[in-house]
């Protein structure tokens, strides 16, 4: 096996691991101890992991690169009960922003189940494809330019088009949350669009599993005076202090 191929067949373990030991790796490979750890210096200087003792974990900047189907599964099992949650703040008739968030397509998932009229306008196409067979939401779907990375819309058409509606609730999901800086998204068009509903909703509720805690992306969106609700499993009480600080109610 090509040196290549064995990194990106290292990093794509990771990936759905979180986590490796050194040690794993040779027999899995076919090479020495040395040589992975060589793998893994090189993986670490490019920015795709962070060595720890004895092994190694995904830098966390390297999952604002993975692919919309990869975010998707990745922490799946904490993403759907952050959803589960954030399912008891929704009610009916409500009329609601989605942006584009893998956790927020976990919500959209449980509420294409439920007999609960509502509004859903939403920039992601599959999320608005998730809730459009159900007969009791009307979906509204925000159009603009469209994204191989994420499925969703942005742009000066989707801004304007948002500009122009109001919602109960804006459920937002991101690339990172910074106790300290706020809420930020990778994609620049997505950022200002998640912005613009921000502002033309009357409650914002923030969806964010552990693994986004920390870390920034390229824009911040918002800072956490403008969140009403933030959902997560984090629970490192010094991040949660600073966020409650801002009047946030973290779930």
């Amino acid at each position: 096996m090509h040196y290549t191929e064995r990194r990106e067949q290292l990093l794509e373990f990771i990936r759905k691991s979180g986590y490796i030991r050194a040690v794993d790796l040779p027999e899995r490979f076919g090479v020495s101890l040395a040589t992975v750890r060589r793998d893994l210096a090189i993986l670490e200087k490019s920015g795709h992991l962070q060595r720890t003792s004895g092994g190694a974990v995904l830098e966390k900047r390297s999952l604002l690169e993975l692919s919309s189907r990869q975010r998707e599964s990745h922490h799946i099992h904490k993403k759907q009960k952050i959803a589960e949650k954030a399912l008891s703040y929704i009610e009916p008739n409500n009329r609601i922003f989605f942006n584009d968030g893998t956790t927020v397509m976990q919500l959209a998932k449980m509420l294409s189940q439920k007999d609960m009229p509502l509004v859903v306008m939403t920039n992601s196409l599959k999320i608005a494809d998730t809730l459009v067979y159900n007969k009791h939401i009307n979906v509204i779907l925000i159009g603009g330019d469209i994204k191989e990375f994420s499925y969703a819309s942005s742009g000066p058409l989707a801004e304007l088009m948002v500009s122009h509606l109001n919602a109960d609730k804006a459920v937002i999901g991101a690339d990172a949350f910074h106790p300290v800086k706020g809420i930020c998204i990778q994609p620049i068009g997505e950022a200002i669009l998640t912005m613009k509903m921000i502002s033309n909703a009357e409650k914002v509720i923030a969806l964010g599993d552990s693994s986004k805690i920390g870390s920034v992306a390229t824009v911040n969106v918002c800072p956490w005076k403008n969140v009403d609700v933030f959902i997560t499993d984090h629970t490192d009480s010094s991040d949660i202090d600073r966020i409650r600080l801002a009047s946030v109610e973290v779930v």
